[in-house]
């Protein structure tokens, strides 16, 4: 099984293969966000000039807003997991956190699993795990789709060991002014993450350098979080990992 097209690069293989180095692969990952970025807004602009419906056209209009500052994330991720049976899903895809965006953009970006998956109701990744994204939006967070689409893509198999390695462009409005980007996941989709190592899949992010941070080290996932102090919570050590600030978990002023 192979999906063709830009959408999905990964393929279902049980021949042994030499990877690319991280290095390169967070950087060819970067490219692709930024290129999905970029042609955004023209893509959401030429559908809304043939599109009539009052309120589809106000949802494209918040999502060339979202683009014009922040709000909006893509992330891609190359993919090297076991499904069973010899079988390994290998490969790259991309995804972005808003709905109009994607299908603007069929080709290049993923739908991110089913409905179900979607909303919670459904859950992904392998028995072990055993989980769903919680309501209210998150399992369309952009890391989340990557995650669905891949649990789809292994077809009721259980997703059993290798690695999954994302590389996230989140644009935010912060509090005080100005537009940030970080590579970090936010809070929801860090837990679907460590979901993820549930099933022996080792997860690596990509730090602004395009250097391959390997998340969960030490086991942080299964340490409560000390709220009384940002900087024992798992998930702020992980922003000290990828050279991000420790207490807001945000990146570089745009």
């Amino acid at each position: 099984m192979t999906t063709t097209g830009n959408t999905v690069a990964v393929a279902l293989s049980k021949a042994s293969q030499e990877p690319d180095s991280r290095e390169s692969q967070c950087k060819e990952m970067a490219k692709r966000n930024e290129e999905n970025r970029k042609n955004a807004p023209g893509k959401l602009e030429a559908t809304k000039q043939n599109e009539h419906r009052k309120s589809y056209v106000d949802k494209i209009d918040e999502s060339l807003d979202k683009l014009d500052g922040g709000g909006m994330t893509f992330a891609s991720a190359f993919v090297d997991v076991g499904i069973g049976g010899g079988e390994r899903l290998r490969g790259m895809m991309s995804a972005c956190s808003d709905a109009k965006t994607q299908e603007c953009l069929q080709d290049a970006l993923v739908p991110g699993g089913t409905d179900e998956m979607r909303a919670g109701t459904q859950t992904i990744l392998c028995e072990d795990a055993a989980y769903a994204h919680p309501g209210g939006g998150f399992g369309s967070h952009a890391e989340a789709k990557i995650l669905n689409e891949v649990t789809s893509m292994a077809k009721g198999r259980n997703l059993a060991g290798g690695s999954i390695m994302f590389r996230t462009d989140w644009h935010y409005d912060s509090p005080k002014g100005g537009t940030y980007s970080s590579g970090m996941p936010c809070a929801v989709c860090y837990r679907a993450m460590c979901a993820a190592t549930d099933c022996g899949i080792d997860i690596y992010l990509c730090n602004a350098k395009s250097e391959p941070v390997r998340f969960n080290p030490d086991g942080d996932c299964k340490k409560e979080k000390k709220k009384s102090d940002p900087r024992d919570d798992s998930w702020d050590r992980l922003d000290r990992a990828m050279g991000e600030d420790p207490l807001t978990g945000r990146g570089v002023v745009l």
